[in-house]
C-alpha cells in the first residue's frame, strides 16, 4: 500500500501548493448551492443571504451575488453528489465539499490501485493508477465538488468487480445486480454502462449455473427499481429522464463527428491534454485483439460510457470534464499497456510522456490554462512560450457544435487529419506487439515503421518559426479587418493574434484569405481565435482577415493589438511553396 499513499499524499500536496485556488465556476457553482440549499432547509434552493454566506471571502469578486440555483423551478443537475455533501457545505463551505471530492476520489484510487495489482504485475498495476492521477482530467476533479469524481469512484468498483471475475459467481448476482440498478441514480451518464453491465452479469449468471429463482428475484428487483428511477426522475426533473440532457443532436450521422471532438478537441477532448493516455486506449484495443478473459467484458462498458458522452458538454470546466468517470477503464488500459508492449513500443512512446510531462508541468504553473481554452489552447501556447520552437495547438480541432452559429463537421478538417495521424500510430503498435521470431519480425518492423512515420508527420507540422511581419488592424463601425504581409512569401502555418482581453469572448467568425501575386487564392471560414491556422501547402503574400458578427453587439477583433505569422521549420519538397528568398527571423516574444 505504500505507493499508493505515496500516490495520494502527491495529490494531496498538489492540491495545497499548486491548486489552492482552483476557479470556482460552471457546473460546481450550482452543485455546491444544491447541497447548501438542502441543509438550510430551503429544498435545493438556498436564499441569496446563505449563499452569500457561504461564499464568504469570495464573495467579493464572485460575479453570482445571487443564489444560482434560483428559487422556483425544476433542477437540471443529479442531486446525490450535493445531498452526500451538504453536511461539509454547512460546515466548512466550498473548501469542505472539495476535501470530501478529494476522499472520494482517493477510496476510488485505492480500489483501482488494490484490483490493478491483483490482476496485472505489480509495476503495471502502479503505472496504470500515476498514469491517471497525475493527468486530466482526475488531477482536477479530485479537487473540485463535481459529481463526475463520485461517478469515478462509482467506476472504480464496477472495474474491480469484472476485474476479479466476480461477475461469474452466481452467489454475487443479487447484490451487484442490485448495485448495478442504482448507478444511473448517481448520474444519468451511468445509464447505458449500468444496462450493459447487467446485461453481462446476467448471461454470465445463467452460463454458470446460477438458479432460476436468483434470476427471476433479480429481474423483479430491478423491475421494481426502475419504476423507482421513473418516479424519481418524474419528482425532481419533471421527466422520465433528468438530471441531464443531450447537448448536441443526437444522430447516427454526427457519432464520426462527436468521436473525433471527445478524443481531439483542444478543451475538452482527452489526448490533447493528456496525450499519453493514448496507450490507455491502445491497451484496451489489445485486450479486445487478444481476447484477455478479465479485460474484455469491460470494453462495452467503456463503449457505452463513452457513447454516452459523446452528446455531453464539458461546458464551462477544467479539461476533459466528461472523460473523469472514464478514467478506471484507461487505467486498466494503461496497465495492460505498460506489461504487454515491449521495449520497442516503449521506446517510441517517450514523444507522447514527455509531452504530458511538459503538459503537467505548465498544469502546475497555470492551472486556469485548463479551463481558459476557450478558443485557443492556451496551455500548448504557454508551452509555444517556453519552447518557442514547438506548436502543437494550432493544429488542434475544436468543438464547433458548442459554437454559436456553428454546423456539424466543422471541426473534420483538423480533427480528421489528427485521427489519421493518430490512427497511423496506433496501428503501428497493434503491429509491433509481437514477440521477435520467425514471421514476426517483418510485422515488428512495419509497426515500428508506421509510429516513426506519424512522429514525422506531427514533428513537420509542429516545428514552427516567425516570419518578419507587417500587421494592419482596420476597424469600422460593424466590422473588423486584419492584413499581414510576410516580408518573405511562402507557405505559412497559423496566425496568432494578440488579443489579450478577448480571453472569454468565444463568439464570431473570421473570413480568411490567402492573397498570391494581387490574387485571392484561398478563403475559409473559421471561429474567432488568438490562434488561426492556415492552410498549408498554400504560397501566401498576405493573409486578410475579417471578422463576421454572429450578433451585431458582440465584436472580438476590436480589442486586437497586433498579429504575428509562423510558418514551419521543416518544409516539404514539392508540396510547400518556398520563400523567394530567407531571411532571418525574430524570435517568439513572450505572448
Amino acid at each position: 500500500m505504500l505507493p499508493l499513499l505515496v500516490i495520494v499524499s502527491a495529490l494531496w500536496a498538489i492540491h495545497v501548493f499548486f491548486l489552492a485556488h482552483l476557479a470556482f465556476t460552471g457546473d460546481e457553482v450550482r452543485y455546491v448551492a444544491y447541497g447548501l440549499g438542502l441543509f438550510y432547509g430551503e429544498g435545493f434552493h438556498p436564499s441569496d443571504a446563505n449563499w452569500l454566506t457561504m461564499l464568504g471571502p469570495l464573495a467579493a469578486r464572485h460575479p453570482l451575488q445571487t443564489s444560482p440555483a434560483g428559487h422556483a423551478g425544476l433542477l437540471i443537475h443529479s442531486v446525490v453528489y450535493p445531498v452526500l455533501g451538504a453536511p461539509l457545505i454547512y460546515l466548512a463551505g466550498l473548501d469542505g465539499a472539495r476535501w470530501l471530492s478529494f476522499a472520494v476520489g482517493a477510496a476510488g484510487l485505492a480500489v483501482l490501485f488494490a484490483c490493478l495489482r491483483r490482476r496485472f504485475a505489480p509495476e503495471a498495476g502502479l503505472a496504470g493508477v500515476l498514469a491517471v492521477a497525475l493527468a486530466c482530467p482526475l488531477i482536477f476533479f479530485i479537487g473540485l465538488f463535481f459529481s463526475e469524481i463520485l461517478l469515478f469512484t462509482a467506476n472504480a468498483l464496477v472495474v474491480a468487480f469484472f476485474l476479479d471475475e466476480k461477475h461469474r459467481n452466481p452467489k454475487y448476482l443479487l447484490p451487484a445486480g442490485l448495485c448495478l440498478c442504482l448507478l444511473p441514480f448517481l448520474h444519468v451518464k451511468l445509464s447505458l454502462e449500468a444496462a450493459a453491465a447487467f446485461l453481462i452479469l446476467l448471461a454470465s449468471a445463467r452460463r454458470y449455473g446460477a438458479s432460476r429463482a436468483r434470476l427471476l428475484s433479480l429481474l423483479a428487483a430491478a423491475g421494481g427499481l426502475f419504476g423507482l428511477y421513473l418516479l424519481y426522475n418524474y419528482t425532481l426533473f419533471g421527466a422520465p429522464i433528468g438530471g441531464g440532457n443531450p447537448a448536441f443532436p443526437t444522430s447516427p450521422r454526427l457519432i464520426a463527428d462527436r468521436l473525433i471532438v471527445n478524443f481531439f478537441d483542444m478543451r475538452h477532448g482527452l489526448l490533447p491534454n493528456a496525450p499519453h493516455l493514448l496507450f490507455g486506449l491502445i491497451g484496451l484495443l489489445w485486450a479486445a485483439k487478444d481476447r484477455d478473459s478479465r479485460v474484455r467484458p469491460l470494453l462495452p462498458l467503456f463503449a457505452a460510457y463513452l457513447f454516452t458522452i459523446l452528446w455531453a458538454n464539458g461546458s464551462e470546466a477544467y479539461a476533459a470534464r466528461n472523460w473523469t468517470a472514464a478514467m478506471p477503464f484507461v487505467a486498466v488500459g494503461f496497465a495492460k499497456w505498460y506489461e504487454d508492449s515491449g521495449r520497442l513500443n516503449q521506446l517510441l512512446a517517450v514523444p507522447f510522456l514527455l509531452l504530458s510531462l511538459g503538459l503537467l508541468c505548465i498544469l502546475l504553473q497555470h492551472p486556469d490554462a485548463f479551463l481558459d481554452s476557450r478558443n485557443y489552447s492556451v496551455p500548448y501556447d504557454l508551452l509555444f512560450a517556453r519552447v518557442p520552437w514547438f506548436n502543437l495547438g494550432y493544429l488542434l480541432p475544436y468543438d464547433f457544435l458548442d459554437h454559436e452559429g456553428a454546423q456539424p463537421y466543422a471541426a473534420w478538417g483538423l480533427g480528421l487529419a489528427a485521427a489519421g495521424v493518430v490512427g497511423l500510430y496506433v496501428a503501428g503498435q497493434l503491429l509491433a506487439n509481437r514477440p521477435a521470431g520467425t514471421g514476426q519480425r517483418g510485422r515488428m518492423a512495419a509497426g515500428a515503421a508506421a509510429q516513426i512515420a506519424a512522429l514525422a508527420v506531427i514533428l513537420v507540422f509542429s516545428l514552427v518559426e516567425r516570419v518578419d511581419v507587417g500587421a494592419a488592424i482596420v476597424h469600422e463601425p460593424g466590422h473588423s479587418y486584419l492584413v499581414t504581409t510576410p516580408q518573405t512569401p511562402g507557405s505559412l502555418a497559423f496566425v496568432r493574434v494578440e488579443n489579450p482581453r478577448a480571453m472569454v469572448k468565444p463568439y464570431g467568425f473570421f473570413l480568411i484569405a490567402l492573397e498570391d501575386g494581387g490574387t485571392l487564392r484561398a478563403h475559409l471560414m473559421t471561429r474567432a481565435s488568438a490562434v488561426v491556422p492556415l492552410p498549408p501547402f498554400t504560397r501566401a503574400d498576405a493573409v486578410l482577415i475579417s471578422e463576421t458578427m454572429a450578433n451585431p453587439a458582440q465584436h472580438w477583433l476590436d480589442t486586437a493589438t497586433g498579429a504575428a505569422l509562423y510558418r514551419r521549420l521543416i518544409p516539404l519538397p514539392g508540396l510547400d511553396a518556398s520563400p523567394a528568398a530567407t531571411q532571418p527571423t525574430s524570435p517568439r516574444s513572450s505572448q
